[in-house]
């Protein structure tokens, strides 16, 4: 059978045997684009598993993607480092929140110390959406206010931890060590919401200290959640008196460009793949 690989706006034609594996056709496109099979990821109607058969979930003379993750090494490098045994620091929280021991005038030492995002199209849009929920008000004050440093903060592949009735949106490595967002939608052509990614990432800081869902995890939850939106409430501009807030939105902050930024992905994205059509 005869395969067409699409990568970077060009078409690769290989011949398999019907029985041949999908890592068997990474391996025979790798000679081709120069990167290794561990790097390649295959869409044909959703991700392709390495132990499939070719003749059980393609069809001859299909047309797949192939998405190149050239990050791949040096994340999983990362990660290897960071997954030593480490000692389960549960018990040592208490809901009660702690005060942030650093300076308010120094840059915090609680934070996420690196970010990495895949190689795949809008990747400096993917590190300023890392970087916006590094930043966020609500989440340095949950940060700051439990001492909590996350060594690495990355982003999910929407490919990865997806089932035909259900999708894993992010990842706690370790108690905090690493931390994995799913940041894209599931044809790779936009973002996901930021609200609802946010909500994600205090999800998985709250697998800090909890490992279950249990009633002490919701109960964190919960509390993570009110001190984040506190904390958002005080940084917007507006009139204050003592810890009451007043304000209104604007037409143009969070929502609204979420939204546009949305919308703009899908009209690159659309553009993108009239123009590989063309090729």
């Amino acid at each position: 059978m005869e395969l067409r690989f699409t990568y970077a706006g060009n078409v690769t034609s290989l011949s398999f045997h019907e029985e041949d594996t999908i890592w068997s056709a990474k391996e025979k496109l790798s000679q081709e684009i120069g990167f290794s099979p561990d790097q390649i990821k295959l869409l044909y109607k959703g991700s392709l598993s390495n132990e499939s058969k070719l003749q059980d979930v393609v069809k001859d003379k299909a047309k797949i993607m192939t998405i190149v993750n050239k990050n791949a090494n040096l994340i999983n490098e990362t990660i290897s480092q960071l997954n030593s045994p480490r000692k389960n620091v549960a018990s040592s929280y208490a809901l009660k929140p702690k005060k942030p021991r650093s300076s308010p005038k120094q840059a915090s030492p609680y934070t996420f110390n690196q970010l990495h995002v895949l190689d795949y199209p809008f990747k400096d849009r993917a590190l300023k959406y890392l970087e916006r929920l590094r930043d966020d008000a609500g989440i340095q004050r949950i940060m700051n206010s439990h001492q909590w440093t996350v060594s690495l903060l990355t982003e999910m592949d929407p490919a990865e931890h997806t089932q035909h009735d259900s999708k894993t949106l992010g990842l706690n490595h370790n108690h905090g060590a690493h931390i994995e967002l799913r940041l894209r939608t599931d044809q790779y052509d936009g973002f996901r919401d930021y609200k609802t990614v946010k909500s994600t990432l205090i999800h998985e800081l709250s697998h800090n200290v909890h490992g279950e869902h249990d009633a002490s995890f919701w109960e964190l939850f919960r509390q993570l959640t009110n001190e984040a939106d506190a904390a958002d409430v005080m940084s917007k501009p507006g009139r204050y008196v003592s810890e009451q807030a007043t304000y209104t939105p604007q037409i143009d902050e969070a929502t609204d460009e979420d939204q546009r930024d949305h919308k703009r992905d899908l009209l690159l994205a659309a553009a993108e793949r009239r123009k590989n059509a063309k090729n």
